[in-house]
Order: C-alpha cells, then structure tokens, then sequence
C-alpha cells in the first residue's frame, strides 16, 4: 500500500550508512542487467520503421548531441558502476526531490508516512568528492565542455546551489534543436533525409519537423515568447498591475475576463494553453486535408513537445502510407502547414485557421481536462513541478494554477492569440526539416493495393 511506497522512495533516496542499511546500494550484478536491457530497448527502438524514422529527424535537429538521440553500445560499455554512481547519487538528494500523491488514501496516514520516512532524512547530504566541480565555478565553463558532459558537471555541482537557484545558465537550460538553415547538401547533416529499414512489409512513415518554444513560451535562447512577438510593449502600467493581482490571486483582483487583452497574454499560463490549441488545430486540419480531402493515409498528426525547464522545443508531424504514396502524403502535410500560416509581411494565408477551429479546439481540451481528472495519473502531472523552485511558472501563485484556471484560459483564447502563436512555431520551407523511412518495396507496382500503416509517435503534449 502507501506505506510500501513510501520504503521504496526512501531506498532510493537515502544513502546507504551503517544507521541506515536499508539506502540505495550500487550493485555491479545490477548494472550489468540494465546494460542488456537498455542495449535491448535501444536497438529494437532504432531498428523500427518508427523509431528510425524519428531517430533520423531528431539527430538532424540536435546536430548528432547525444544526449537526445539513441544510445549506442560502445557509449553505454564505457560507462562504469563508479561513474553511474557519481552521476546520480547528487540528483537523488532530499532536496531535490518532490513527492505529489494522488488517490484514495487518508490523509493522516500519508503525513504520518511522510514524516517517518522521509522526515529522517539528511536535508543535504551532496557530495564533496574533489573531481566533483562546484556549480559556481563549473557554470561559466559550459560553453567550453562538450555537451556529452555538461550534465555530468551540473549532477556533481553543490545541491544546495542548483536548488536554491532559479536563473541557471543558458548553455544549460537551452534545448539544442536548431532549424536546418545553413546545412549544406551533402553534408553530415541534411534538411530532408530517406531512410531504408530492412523488413519485409511495404510500409512507410513521414516526418516534418521545426523548432518551437517549450510549455512556458521560453524560446531556445531563453527568449520569453510575448517579448518575441512584442507584446510586453503595449503593457501599461495599469496592465501590469491588473496582471501582477490576479498572478498573485490578490484578494479583489480582476478575473481573467476583466483583463486587456495585453494583461490576458501577460498570464503564465497563456503560452501553454495557445499552444495547446495551436497543437489541437493543426491535428484537425491535418487529419481533414491529409486523410479526408487527399485519401493519403489513415492517420497524420502534430505534436508539440512540453518541455517545463529546458527552454525551446520542436513540434513533429508524424504520417503514415504506403512507400508509393509517402512521398505525396509528405507533401500534403508540408503544404498544409504552409497554408495555415501567415505571410510575415502581408500577413496573408492561403487557407487561414477560423473561429470555428478554434471553438472546435476549445470544446476537445476541455473534454479532455475535464475527463482524465478522474484519473490519478493526470492528477499528478498537473502537480508535478509545483513544488520545485526551478519551474517558477508552475508554482502556486504564479498564475499557471493548471487546476484551477486551464478550462478559463482556454476558453479566452482568442484567432488572433493563435495567429501570434503559428508565429513563434519554425514553419517554412527554409525552415523546416523533413524525413521519409520506408520498408519493403517502393515500387508502386509492387506495393499492395491497401495502405500498411504502423504505430504513429506518442503524444508529446499531454494539454
């Protein structure tokens, strides 16, 4: 029961020590087991015409960083018991740890839980090896490390200083995926890739992809997406008051339908549920153009990534068809994107998203939110982050109480909040990646007669 899982967390959490013999334990038997199976996972994961295709894309975008793509077999031999230990005994801390708890359970006996076995713990225990660095010291040296070690410099630097620190660097905040202007035709990276996987079935999947900013409106470069647009200019002081008090849940503050138009945008949340809706409208007019207008697959979808800390993102849309027609269901969905979004000078689209897309979007995500509250596990993402200083958009009073005002700040989305947010989104041919993966046959001839259609990428944006 809860008594059970409160053990569990405490081995994982608590350093083993004579008065304590029930703390984590490195054991190298273990290790060697996690190696087959990650070895396992990973190259069932790339040898599939999804996980290749999506391998292929990803590896263009981060320019090969590895801390986003496949791991390989050499890479993961190399790494010792000593060095897995070292890595993320820091990250395993007390302090560092937050605990949200969904379900029906007794509130007494979980505090009662609580306080027994976790209330014990060392608040800070760190590390104090020497080749360990300390964050202040190592932070200014990021840009110099290879990227493969800077997280291994910031899990060995003082807990208490990344805890307690809200603005960290942004060499180590910013998401490497980078936008393919500059790569040049030949090279080791390319715009557009074609993927060959050994199989026996005709089947193929298509990928377009470009950069994005994260959950919070924060681009790759930590820039916040309303300065990016240039909406922080139009805040009066008024504005910015009327904004701060209902953040802040002020006894007397305005709601969220007695702001402007500039304090609505102002709210933390607001980011978050336009790209929701962003992500929610594109789905739609892809399935309707792609599959109901075009008859080219079964399926085509857009997602967003919903990255809290790291500052950036990408969106991926992900097709599937047959070898013949991959090629021209690639095409529809590029054409499609293109379409939606205005022309940054005449601000022209050639088929632009309308009120009733935007309704449409509205009534889908607040079904949804309203649905999986009945659910633990939706429960506790929502809470996950609200406790940790370093997710500052997420904490109580911030104005991002998902709880409370999601359903209230979908429902304000307005076409021109939508118009603003494509904005932000990487989409243009200059701009935009994409990837054919392919089994079988392609030759038409050859090709069956119905369409072989595979699974299609996990939703990457839960709202």
């Amino acid at each position: 029961g809860i008594e059970a899982v409160f053990q569990i967390v405490r081995q994982l959490i608590a350093a083993p020590h004579p008065e304590d013999p029930a703390g984590f334990v490195w054991e190298q038997d273990a290790m060697e087991r996690a190696f087959v199976g990650l070895s396992q996972q990973q190259e069932q994961e790339i040898s599939s015409l999804e996980g290749a295709a999506c391998e292929a894309v990803i590896r263009q975008m981060v320019r090969g960083d590895p801390r986003f793509t496949a791991l390989k077999g050499p890479a993961l031999e190399k790494v010792s018991l000593n060095q897995a230990s070292d890595a993320l005994t820091p990250l395993l801390s007390p302090q560092r740890v937050e605990i949200s708890i969904s379900g029906d359970f007794s509130e007494d006996a979980v505090e009662e839980f609580a306080a027994r076995y976790l209330g014990s713990l060392d608040k800070s225990p760190g590390r104090t090896d020497d080749k360990m660095l300390a964050s202040k010291d190592a932070f200014g040296d990021l840009k110099s490390l290879p990227v493969e070690q800077r997280a291994t410099v910031v899990s060995g630097a003082d807990p208490e200083a990344i805890v307690e620190s809200v603005e960290l660097p942004a060499e180590l905040l910013a998401c490497p995926f980078v936008g393919p202007q500059g790569l040049q035709p030949g090279g080791e990276f390319l715009q557009h890739l074609n993927v060959k996987v050994p199989d026996s079935d005709a089947r193929a999947i298509a990928h377009v992809a470009g950069t994005a900013p994260n959950r919070w409106g924060k681009m790759n470069d930590g820039t916040d997406l309303r300065d990016l647009l240039g909406l922080n200019v139009d805040m009066t002081p008024e504005d910015l008051e009327a904004a701060r008090a209902h953040s802040m849940k002020e006894s007397g503050a305005p709601s969220l339908a007695q702001l402007s138009e500039a304090a609505r945008r102002a709210q933390p949340l607001w980011p978050a549920a336009t790209l929701a809706l962003v992500q929610e409208v594109l789905n739609r007019r892809l399935f309707s153009v792609v599959r109901e207008r075009k008859q080219l697959t079964y399926d085509a979808n857009f997602q967003l990534t919903a990255f809290d800390r790291l500052n950036g993102g990408w969106w991926l849309v992900t097709v599937t068809a047959s070898p013949a027609k991959a090629p021209a269901a690639l095409q529809a969905c590029v054409d499609t994107l293109l379409d939606v979004k205005a022309d940054p000078v005449s601000g022209y689209a050639n088929s632009p998203l309308t009120n009733d897309n935007l309704r449409a979007a509205q009534r889908v995500l607040n079904n949804k939110h309203a649905a999986e509250l009945n659910t633990n596990k939706y429960w506790t993402e929502l809470m996950t982050g609200t406790q940790l200083p370093c997710v500052p958009a997420k904490a109580p009073g911030s104005g991002a109480d998902c709880l409370r005002d999601w359903i209230s700040t979908i429902n304000a989305v307005t076409l021109a909040d939508l118009s603003l947010a494509l904005r932000a989104l990487e989409i243009g041919p200059e701009t935009m990646y994409t990837c054919i993966a392919s089994s079988g046959s392609t030759n038409a001839a050859d090709a069956p007669s119905a369409d072989l259609h595979g699974h299609t990428m996990p939703s990457l944006m839960r709202r």
